[in-house]
Order: structure tokens, then C-alpha cells, then sequence
């Protein structure tokens, strides 16, 4: 049908036989007679009719070409390869022509070549064939005009050619040198900079020519020239040229950058940005630059529309590069236009702003938080996006970084409406969104974990970035994890992905930057996704010899990560230790005391004592200096993780950190109970018989819990810190008072463990766990024990509960009559499973 469609324009004769017997010929004769006939509009994508049928017919006939062995002959195939360009269709069209370019004159090939360089096309093919024609000398057949065209069209098709073609091609140049005009002079310059880099007596010569040139040169001109004296500069030694300070290329730097202000006027934003970025790459800023940026944005940022000042923004941003006066005016332009800003231009200006750190005003900002509102309901509403999921990200991620965080209700809005647009979202988008809604949640709340629909959402957007983890970047990897972890949503098929596609992966995770691999671990151990022990091996091995790029606050991100997901890294540990001995100085009380739990727990099972020794003995020696800065939670982590390093611990250091706790009872922020149940935890560990108290630690335990239960009974403190507590954290405390307070730890349970039983939904480890607690302080609220017997009693046969917690219910079973009398499972396989656990 498509093809059919030719015969109802006028100047297109249908072509016989298309379907199998057409030929070249035909295609040609018939389009050549419609663009003779002015059938061919100014812009054809206007008549796309004569497009599709050239695309049929082309794969149709290459098809039979390609089992006929036929090539299209010289004139044949630029013939094709014109009505290609003139409809458009040269990049999908292009490498699909069987041409035979032997049979293509040299004269030929150079035209062809100006065709694919002003479609930004490059094929091997052409490429070889120019090659070949300058080593024959075919330069010498070109017109002057012929050799303007060939220069020119080189550097947009990217032919580099070897040294002694780059020095045929300066020869030929040199010899029509009153016929270069500016673009030819910088294609000239453009192919002799490239790798491999011409003779230096031939820069010399065509900069010569450049400099003569340089008045008439256009803004595009200059950014060229700019690039190509970069990659010379960018060089300790250029051949022939001298070394870096005072060579040609700095001196014709410095002429470019003094020109840049006379091109101003009608400059396209895309070629000022060019123009920087050269400077950028050759590790040059003259400030000249920036008075061409002020210049520019007075003539003719303020006279732009709304498309066209967030297209040129989007530019400056991309080379991180704007003065204050560009800025200033641009946010002044976009106010003014901001009722006539798109979703898209919105997006773009605001993503600009964001990139550059330049706030531009809460007209700007609350149009973008409209578009995202406007985004969610268009999305729900099935009806067509005004912008792309990478404009939609990108706008949401310019808003967080200029602290405009969209509500509650419209961030659940939005995540709702991307869960339905499966398979549309890019990797790098859903990483983007993520750390967007992370970061307006850790800033401004709302849309807690606890929200099931907004967790699958976030979950599905995890998902996208799965599909895509073979190509995103290790930004964008460590960005989703962080998020995850952020919002605490629990991602399986994301740490499977990283296990399966990362481990053996050429020594991917080696190329991650430090913050990075810090990220990507935290945010595993936060969300609670625990990857394979294989994939964290890889981890340790990317860290192995390169610690010392890691600042303090990644180390303890790193331990706290391992630690936390269960993970023994030796290896991880010694690398720590020995960053910690060579600059302890540089870590602060929040890594020393996250470190030191961290440590507790990765060496716990250590084989070697030495190790835990040594890192327990530097970590006292740094702490020292850090106790009176400690909050609680951190005092907490600290002492757990030197009672479980070595019970050999300093007992006045021990006393000074719980002085500290202690006294933060009547602060401003007073422990949480998970802090408390913690110090309780490692001062019950610290507590050894008599004889083995040899630093006194144990008996400063002691002195330590009582004096933690006497803050306590202080006042309303205890009713106060359990109020907030939930109910495990009431059992923990209970079960660790019991030891030295059995009354305090009774009347707790009594008093507290039926209101957290109800305020949340008993799960069947949380019965074991309170069922231990009852045991341990030896009361049983009648409430609390029916729940728990008939939960545990109600068990499936097929529910997990994990090797842990069925060694404790075997051990309540076997120990506790009044648990026993009351729990007869309901089915058989719990007798024999209980029977079997260790």
C-alpha cells in the first residue's frame, strides 16, 4: 500500500515490476523526472511519499543485488546517493547501496563525500576509497574549487589518513592558497590535528593561513580551530612546534579567544559552547571567554523566545560553563516567557539552571512543579505525555537540586503514573527519578516506606534500570542503590541482577569511582536487597590496594554496608585497619564509632584474634579524643563494637561513653531504644567471670548498666523512650534489663508489650522473639501469651522461619513447661521439623 501511494502524485510514473523485476534505473529515472518536474518540496519530509518509496525500492532491489553479485556503477550510485540526501533518508539508506567504487572517479567520490558530510554520514567505505585516491595522486586532477570542496567535506565525514596522505593533502592546499576560504582552512586544520597527527612544518603552514584568515571567521569556525589547537596544546611536546608555553598552537589559542567577541552577533549558542569546550579539553580558561558569554547574552539572550533560550541554557550546561551577567539575563528571559514555556523548554531550563547552581527564581521553579503535577495527571489519564521520561526526570531532578521539592501527594502522582509506562523508561532516567525521590524524601518526608503503593512504584523503576544495567553508567547504578536504600525499598531482583551481571565482568566494578562503590554498598545493606557472597567478593576485590582514595565517610559506608548484610571480609578489615593507623586524624566520631561496630561484627568469627585485636587497640587510642561529641546512637555503636573486637577494653573509656549516653537522657535528643537495647547488648558481653576482668572492663560494665537503668528510672524517661519504641525494640529492652533488673525488666512488659503488640501485625518471628523475652524475665501477660502460643501453634507447613529462630522455639519447647502445655502445631511437619533443628 505504501508503495502504491506513488501513483496518485503527480511527476512519479509507478515503477513496473517493482516487486522483482524493477531495476536501479527505474528508481532513478522515476524520482529524477519528479525532482525535475519540481515535485520535490523545500523541505521533503512534507512529501514523505517519495521517501518510503525509495526506501522499498532500495531494500527490494539490494536484496536481489545481494544474490545477483550486482554493483551499482559510479553515476548510478551518486545518483541514488543525491535523491538519498535531497529526501532525507542518507543515514537509513546510505550503507544499504551496493556501490562499486572502483568504478567511481575520484571527482565523484569527492562530491559523494560532500553529501554524507552534510548528513553527518561516515562510511568505511568511502573513507578507504578517499584514501586510496590520495595516494594515487588524484589531488593533482582537482580544480581549486574541487579541492575547497574535498577539505571541507573530510571533516564531516572524519577521514583521518595517514601522515604522508595528510602531508599530500597540505601540498595540494598550499598550491590553491588564495582559493581557501575560513571553512576549508579549518577542515584542512581539523584533518592534520587528528590522529595520526600531521608533520609540524604543515600546522606551521596552515596556521599561517588561519591567522590570515581569522577576521572572516564565523563563531563555528573558531570553535573548530579552537578544538584542533586543543588537541596540540593538550600535548607535552608537539613535533616541530616546540613545547608547551609559547608554542604556535598556544599562541593561535590566545588569537581565537581574542577574536571570539568581534563573532558574536549571530552566533548560535551550540558553536559559543564548542568554542568553550575546546579551551575546556586543552585545560585553558582565558577570561576572555567569559566577557564573549556577557557580550552574547546583551545582543542576543534577551532577544530569544522561549524555545530558544532553554535550547541555548541546555547547551551551557552541558559544558558546566555560564558567566553570572548570561545567568542573570537568561533567568530574567525565562520569567518573562514563562506562561509561553513547553513541558519541554520547562524541563530543559530548569535541568540548565540546576546543572549550572544558579537559583533562577520561584516563577521558574513553581511552573516546573505545575509540569510535574500537570505530567503525573496526563500520565494517569492515558492521554500523550507533552515530554519524554528523560525530560520528565531531568525536570524532577533540577527541582531537588534547587531545593523545590514537589509534595507528598504529588511525588505519589507521579511514581504511580511512571509504574504504567512499562518498557518506555531508559535506565539512566529511572536511576534519575529515583535519587529524585529519595532526595525529596530524606529532605521533606511524606511518602514513607511504609506506602505500598508508592514502594512498588519505586520498585518498578528499579526494575527498568535491571533491564538496562549492561550499558548505564556506575553513576547510575550506585544512584539506584543509594535510592533503594533511602527509601527503604527491598529490591531482590535488583541485587540478583548485580550478581549474575557484574560478577566477572571484566573488572567492571574497578572503574567505579570511590563514592560510587560507597553508595552502591550502603544502599544495598539499607534496603535490606542482599546481594550474592560472589558479587561482594568482587567488591572486595575492586577495594583491594586502593583505600587510600576513600574518604573516611565511604570507609564507614563500606563497613557499615558489609556488616550489615552479614558479610566477613578479612581482607576488607586489614585494608581498614591500615588506613586507620597511617591517617586516624582525618576520621571524625560518627565513622570511628560506625567503623567500629562495623568491625565487631565482620570479625566475629574471625580466625585470626590478632587482627581483632589490633583494630580494637587503634580504634580506643582515636576514640579517646572523640568522646564528649558522641550522640548516643554513636556511643552505642562504639562501645558494641569494642565489646565484640576484645573483651580487653580500656574500663575508663568504657565509663566515659556511657557518662555520655547517660547524660543525653536530658538533652535535647535522647537515646532511641534501639540505641539503648544495643549499649545493653555490649556491656552484657563485656561482663566476664572474675579472673578474666583484666582491664577492668567487666566490672565497669556492671557499674556501666546500673548506671544506665538509674537514668532511666529518672523522671518519665522509661515511659517516654518506649512510647516511641516498636515492638521489638520492647523485647530486646526487657530481655537485656533482665539480667541485672529483673524487676524493672517485669514491670516493663507487663506494662508495654500488649499496647506494641496491637499497634502492630505479629508476625511469627516476633511470637518466637517475645516468647523469649516472657522466658527470659519469667512473666507471661495472659494477652501476650495467647497471641504469641496460637501464632506459633497456626504455622504453615511451608513458611520459612528461619534456622536462627527455630533453634530458639526448640529450646523454649524443651525448657519451658507453661510455653510447651499451650502450643500443639497445627500441622505434623512442625513437629518433625522442631525435632530435626539443631
Amino acid at each position: 500500500e505504501r508503495v502504491e501511494g506513488v501513483e496518485r502524485v503527480e511527476g512519479v510514473e509507478r515503477v513496473e515490476g517493482v516487486e522483482g523485476a524493477g531495476t536501479w534505473k527505474d528508481v532513478v529515472r522515476a524520482l529524477w523526472a519528479a525532482a525535475e518536474g519540481g515535485a520535490f518540496a523545500e523541505r521533503p519530509e512534507q512529501h514523505p511519499v517519495y521517501s518510503v518509496y525509495l526506501v522499498d525500492a532500495v531494500k527490494r532491489l539490494n536484496a536481489a543485488s545481494d544474490v545477483s553479485g550486482e554493483r551499482l556503477s559510479g553515476r548510478l550510485g551518486m545518483s541514488l546517493t543525491w535523491l538519498a540526501h535531497r529526501l532525507g533518508v542518507m543515514r537509513e539508506l546510505f550503507y544499504a547501496l551496493p556501490i562499486d567504487f572502483s568504478r567511481l572517479s575520484f571527482r565523484e567520490l569527492v562530491v559523494m563525500a560532500s553529501l554524507l558530510a552534510e548528513a553527518s554520514v561516515a562510511d568505511v567505505r568511502v573513507l578507504e576509497a578517499v584514501s586510496q585516491g590520495v595516494e594515487r595522486g588524484c589531488l593533482d586532477m582537482l580544480r581549486a574549487d574541487e579541492m575547497v570542496t574535498f577539505l571541507k567535506s573530510m571533516t564531516g565525514i572524519n577521514w583521518q589518513g595517514s601522515q604522508a596522505q595528510k602531508a599530500s593533502v597540505t601540498a595540494a592546499a598550499l598550491r590553491i592558497r588564495g582559493h581557501l576560504d575560513a571553512q576549508a582552512a579549518v577542515g584542512l586544520l581539523h584533518i592534520l590535528t587528528r590522529a595520526p597527527r600531521g608533520r609540524g612544518e604543515d600546522v606551521q603552514a596552515v596556521s599561517a593561513i588561519v591567522a590570515d584568515l581569522l577576521p572572516v571567521f564565523t563563531m563555528k569556525e573558531l570553535g573548530i580551530a579552537a578544538k584542533a589547537y586543543g588537541r596540540l596544546v593538550s600535548r607535552q611536546e608537539v613535533d616541530g612546534l616546540g613545547g608547551l608555553d609559547g608554542s604556535p598552537p598556544r599562541a593561535m589559542l590566545d588569537k581565537i579567544a581574542a577574536h571570539a567577541a568581534q563573532c558574536v552577533d549571530g552566533a548560535d549558542p551550540k558553536d559559543l559552547v564548542r568554542l568553550i569546550q575546546a579551551f575546556q579539553a586543552a585545560g585553558l580558561k582565558p577570561e576572555g571567554l567569559l566577557d564573549v558569554l556577557d557580550v552574547w547574552a546583551d545582543k542576543r539572550l534577551a532577544a530569544m523566545n522561549a524555545s530558544g533560550i532553554s535550547l541555548a541554557m541546555a547547551h551551557f550546561a552541558r559544558v558546566g560553563e555560564a558567566s553570572s551577567r548570561l545567568l542573570k539575563t537568561a533567568a530574567k528571559v525565562a520569567e518573562a516567557n514563562v506562561e509561553s514555556l513547553t513541558p519541554s523548554d520547562t524541563s530543559k531550563l530548569v535541568w540548565a539552571f540546576a546543572h549550572l547552581q544558579y537559583d533562577p527564581g520561584q516563577i521558574l521553579l513553581r511552573k516546573g512543579v505545575r509540569v510535574l503535577e500537570r505530567e503525573g495527571f496526563v500520565y494517569r489519564c492515558d492521554l500523550s505525555p507533552d515530554m519524554s521520561d528523560r525530560e520528565l526526570a531531568n525536570l524532577f531532578w533540577g527541582l531537588v537540586r534547587l531545593e523545590q521539592y514537589p509534595s507528598a501527594e504529588e511525588r505519589r502522582n507521579i511514581a504511580s503514573a511512571l509504574g504504567r509506562r512499562t518498557g518506555k523508561l531508559s535506565g539512566q532516567s529511572a536511576a534519575i527519578l529515583l535519587w529524585s525521590f529519595a532526595s525529596s524524601q530524606e529532605a521533606v518526608g511524606g511518602a514513607r516506606h511504609g506506602d505500598s503503593a508508592f514502594q512498588k512504584a519505586m520498585h518498578r523503576l528499579g526494575m527498568h534500570l535491571c533491564a538496562d544495567v549492561g550499558s548505564v553508567d556506575s553513576q547510575s547504578i550506585s544512584m539506584t542503590a543509594w535510592s533503594l536504600g533511602v527509601l527503604k525499598v527491598k529490591h531482590p531482583e535488583f541485587a540478583a541482577c548485580l550478581s549474575t551481571r557484574m560478577v566477572g565482568a571484566d573488572g567492571r566494578l574497578l572503574v567505579f569511582e570511590p563514592q560510587h562503590v560507597a553508595n552502591l554498598v550502603w544502599g544495598l545493606a539499607k534496603s535490606g536487597s542482599r546481594p550474592s557472597p560472589e558479587f561482594m567478593w568482587e567488591v572486595a576485590g575492586a577495594l583491594s590496594g586502593r583505600m587510600n582514595l576513600y574518604s573516611p565517610q565511604e570507609l564507614f559506608n563500606i563497613c557499615w554496608g558489609y556488616a550489615t548484610m552479614g558479610f566477613t571480609s578479612q581482607a576488607v578489615a586489614a585494608e581498614t585497619l591500615a588506613e586507620l593507623k597511617t591517617r586516624g586524624s582525618e576520621f571524625g566520631g560518627l565513622e570511628l564509632s560506625g567503623i567500629a561496630w562495623a568491625l565487631g561484627r565482620m570479625l566475629a568469627r574471625s580466625k585470626d584474634p590478632s587482627i581483632s585485636q589490633q583494630c580494637s587497640t587503634i580504634l580506643q587510642m582515636l576514640l579517646v579524643k572523640h568522646v564528649q561529641g558522641l550522640e548516643p546512637s554513636q556511643v552505642a555503636m562504639a562501645v558494641a563494637g569494642l565489646a565484640r573486637l576484645s573483651t580487653t577494653v580500656d574500663g575508663g573509656l568504657i565509663a566515659d561513653l556511657v557518662d555520655v549516653f547517660c547524660a543525653s537522657f536530658g538533652g535535647k535528643t535522647p537515646p532511641k531504644t534501639s540505641s539503648l537495647n544495643t549499649l545493653l547488648e555490649a556491656l552484657a558481653l563485656l561482663q566476664v567471670p572474675a579472673g578474666e576482668d583484666v582491664s577492668g572492663a567487666s566490672a565497669q560494665a556492671a557499674e556501666a548498666v546500673q548506671a544506665v537503668e538509674a537514668a532511666l528510672r529518672v523522671g518519665d524517661r522509661l515511659n517516654t523512650c518506649l512510647e516511641r519504641s516498636q515492638f521489638w525494640e520492647v523485647c530486646d529492652l526487657c530481655y537485656y534489663m533482665g539480667e541485672n533488673d529483673m524487676p524493672l525488666a517485669q514491670q516493663v512488659l507487663i506494662d508495654h508489650v500488649e499496647g506494641a503488640i496491637g499497634a502492630e501485625r505479629l508476625t511469627p518471628r516476633g511470637a518466637v522473639m517475645l516468647l523469649k523475652t516472657m522466658h527470659r524475665v519469667d512473666v507471661y501477660p495472659t494477652v501476650a501469651l495467647d497471641k504469641t502460643t496460637t501464632k506459633i501453634a497456626a504455622l504453615s507447613p511451608n513458611y520459612n522461619l528461619g534456622d536462627e529462630w527455630l533453634v530458639i522455639l526448640r529450646h523454649l519447647l524443651d525448657e519451658n513447661e507453661r510455653i510447651s502445655q499451650r502450643i500443639t502445631f497445627h500441622h505434623d511437619a512442625w513437629d518433625d521439623r522442631i525435632h530435626a533443628s539443631p
